[in-house]
């Protein structure tokens, strides 16, 4: 608990103490700058393996460069012409590729003097001792992820463990921040982590905003903020000034989520929901401020890729894999705060087994998900589907529709639709998925059939609905035509996918029909767009935002709903 209280109090003297790398690592305990566990030389199967630096790197020699078989044969017939003949060669080529002995005898420059770590002089600018250390070394697997797009994913490797375990870790008078994301709110809040701490002394950010919508600024955002105050003050007591919306992969508002975080605090959160990424954005910019050459260009292409580069260089590792992160990591942001990034947790133990099947690529666009104010407003593309067909979401979920039904669908995620005529020709294309169909299918001829998915029920409901996927993004149902029956959408679940259902997020972020005209009068919908007034929904707590699917023993098909009733068979 107060080995932080330990490490700042070092001085940088005491680093100008340190001659070796060796003993500067021996400072404190070498973790992946990446991922955050502890390194380890001894064996490669083991967790936290990484390879050190081979021992000409840590010498005053030259590392001797390479020469392909192609140019040491030119460079040898070459030696061998007249210099009449070498000198009729044409396009530069008169000169030897690489051979020392050939090239012109130049005067060598003079060499810089390595400046060693026991200099009377800083090691680095505003560094911390600790950034030293975590900027050096990377384990063989986050090296593998990053760079030959290479994983394993299992217990060992990808550790996603239980909140309650999570928590254990953390001292419990440390501030806690729970990150939370957008596309499936409210899906990411556990409502367990107010068991552990006051909702006052919780602090609570909404990232990947960029997929809800399309501006850092403006009136979506500010009615998404009022949406997030209503909606976790009155169901849970979190006062306003403890909740910011932010995104880490656009760096959307990151210098004033620098100002919220509390200093000491730990970023908690389901896994996948962009703790590290938000850390990573907040370091960055707060690095950016030493090159004001960079943050005042208008030249935003180039800002960005020096952004990027900076990226990869600075901060926790950032992956689409669920379970990346794997030990508890302090962040130092220019000396004056110390932030902590903390390994995600969950409750669905499943959450392995597709990824084990997927590279790294499928994995991103799986989770990569669309611009909800473009893909699932009511201005926005839809198509409509009827029962009995089937809706295939890439083959991770199915939507069977009741006979005689009718939908308008709205897609809100990167995965490809796919309708089937009905559950009987969806059941023998999975028997057997022909090569042309594998577009249509993330797992391709890995995709499981009905039989060994999850079987479950979307409640009776009124209206238009989203069915969400937990990281993945959203399906937006919007019942149409004549009613004719009371049968209930089945849904078949891949088992690593989590789904629920909730009201029309968009709803309460943008302004939406009344359905009444200037005077209060109420309209035909027939004449909803021309005549019909506009206004933001607001969230009281009367009725259940969010529900969760019902197994098979809890489904009930001789419900009737109706404006007073719909939400009467929601389970929270």
């Amino acid at each position: 608990m107060f080995s932080r209280f330990i490490i700042r109090s070092l001085t940088r003297p005491l680093i100008r103490l340190m001659s070796t790398k060796h003993e500067l690592q021996l400072l404190l305990d070498a973790k992946c700058r990446s991922c955050g566990i502890k390194l380890q030389q001894d064996n490669p199967k083991e967790p936290g393996f990484f390879r050190p630096r081979s021992s000409h790197e840590d010498t005053d020699q030259p590392k001797q460069k390479f020469v392909s078989e192609s140019n040491r044969k030119y460079n040898q017939f070459l030696s061998q012409l007249d210099p009449s003949d070498r000198n009729l060669l044409i396009n530069n080529f008169s000169a030897p590729k690489h051979d020392p002995e050939l090239e012109p005898v130049s005067e060598p420059e003079p060499k810089k003097a390595r400046v060693p770590v026991t200099d009377n002089i800083d090691v680095m600018p505003d560094t911390h001792p600790a950034e030293l250390i975590e900027g050096q070394y990377t384990c063989v697997r986050c090296r593998d992820i990053h760079h030959r797009s290479k994983f394993t994913m299992n217990e060992k490797e990808f550790v996603i463990d239980s909140m309650e375990e999570v928590l254990a870790q953390i001292p419990k008078d440390s501030p806690l921040v729970y990150v939370f994301n957008a596309m499936d709110f409210p899906m990411g809040i556990n409502p367990e982590i107010f068991k552990h701490r006051n909702p006052r002394d919780l602090y609570f950010i909404m990232t990947k905003t960029d997929n809800l919508f399309m501006k850092s600024s403006g009136a979506t955002h500010d009615y998404c903020k009022t949406f997030l105050n209503d909606y976790l003050g009155q169901k849970y007591r979190v006062p306003p000034e403890n909740i910011f919306i932010a995104s880490g992969k656009k760096r959307w508002r990151v210098k004033r989520l620098y100002e919220f975080i509390p200093n000491y605090s730990y970023f908690v959160g389901y896994t996948n929901c962009g703790k590290s990424t938000l850390i990573k954005s907040v370091k960055v910019a707060e690095e950016l401020k030493k090159f004001p050459e960079y943050t005042n260009v208008k030249d935003f292409g180039k800002t960005n890729k020096f952004i990027d580069k900076t990226f990869a260089k600075i901060g926790p590792g950032i992956s689409h894999l669920p379970g990346f992160t794997r030990d508890i990591m302090p962040v130092y942001i220019n000396g004056d705060k110390t932030i902590y990034d903390v390994p995600g947790f969950t409750s669905n133990k499943e959450l392995r087994n597709i990824c084990q099947q997927l590279d790294s690529k499928a994995v991103a666009h799986m989770f990569r998900g669309r611009v909800a104010q473009k893909a699932g407003d009511y201005k926005s593309r839809y198509f409509t589907a009827k029962g009995p067909h089937v809706l295939s979401i890439e083959g991770i979920a199915f939507l069977e529709l009741p006979a005689s039904t009718m939908y308008q669908i709205r897609n809100v995620t990167d995965l490809r639709l796919h309708e089937f005529r009905n559950i009987a020709k969806a059941e023998s294309i999975l028997q057997n998925i022909p090569p042309a169909m594998y577009p249509s299918f993330l797992l391709k001829d890995k995709t499981p059939e009905l039989s060994q998915l999850n079987k479950l029920y979307i409640p009776p409901f009124y209206g238009t609905i989203d069915l969400v996927l937990e990281n993945i993004g959203y399906i937006n149902i919007k019942p149409v035509g004549a009613k004719e029956t009371n049968d209930l959408i089945k849904v078949y679940l891949h088992p690593s996918v989590r789904a629920a259902i909730r009201q029309p997020i968009m709803e309460y972020i943008n302004k939406t029909f009344t359905g009444r005209d200037d005077r209060g009068e109420p309209l035909p919908k027939a004449d909803w767009v021309r005549k019909s007034t506009f206004d933001l929904k607001r969230y009281d707590n009367d009725e259940p935002f969010l529900s969760r699917l019902l197994t098979e023993d809890a489904a009930k098909t001789d419900c009737v709903v109706d404006e007073n009733s719909k939400y009467d068979f929601w389970k929270e």
